[in-house]
């Protein structure tokens, strides 16, 4: 049955995770909570760990949904049902890359699903700040460390955009924000 479950969440995060892998992890969380595999907080650790390693998160992410529910066979079947999709549509797509590379309702489609991705992002980030580092209306449950991390780090990738005109590289965020919490949590 855990099988199934694994099979059936994963091949639907791979089948409407457009965009970029990031567009999955709304998704992900949706079916890890739906089926009380994870917890907000070891869910929100997943993607910690999964930011700091090499790889795609969506696979990462299913990799240890997987394993965690039914050890490796568990982790080969998530992973397995997360890419199958991409692999047919890969497929497909170059079977069938002349016809639609000038097709406009299909140019039209992707126009539209691009904003989706963008707030499906948003809508997991705000939903992260607010349930991590608490809400503003509520300042008793506030984990201030995550709040300073999360103030000095966005101040820090503010100025350095401004400063260079560059975004700073991922593995740069994430090495400061590791050097950034040890700092903080170390002091309260």
């Amino acid at each position: 049955m855990i099988y199934f479950q694994l099979f059936s969440a994963f091949l639907q995060v791979g089948t409407f995770a457009f965009g970029a892998a990031y567009g999955a992890i709304p998704l992900i969380r949706e079916l890890v909570i739906r089926y009380g595999w994870f917890t907000e907080e070891t869910f929100a650790n997943w993607i910690a760990i999964s930011e700091s390693i090499p790889g795609p998160i969506i696979t990462e992410l299913a990799s240890f949904v997987g394993y965690d529910q039914a050890g490796v066979l568990g982790a080969v079947v998530a992973t397995a049902a997360v890419i199958l999709p991409s692999i047919l549509i890969v497929i497909l797509s170059l079977i069938a890359f002349e016809k639609f590379v000038n097709n406009k309702y299909f140019n039209a489609f992707l126009s539209g699903v691009r904003p989706c991705v963008t707030d499906m992002i948003m809508a997991t980030g705000l939903h992260m700040i607010i349930k991590y580092i608490g809400a503003l209306s509520d300042l008793s449950h506030t984990d201030t460390g995550a709040f300073a991390v999360t103030c000095i780090l966005g101040a820090i990738t503010a100025l350095y955009r401004l400063i260079t005109k560059k975004s700073i590289d991922a593995y740069m965020t994430i090495i400061i924000g590791g050097i950034l919490g040890a700092i903080v949590y170390s002091v309260l």
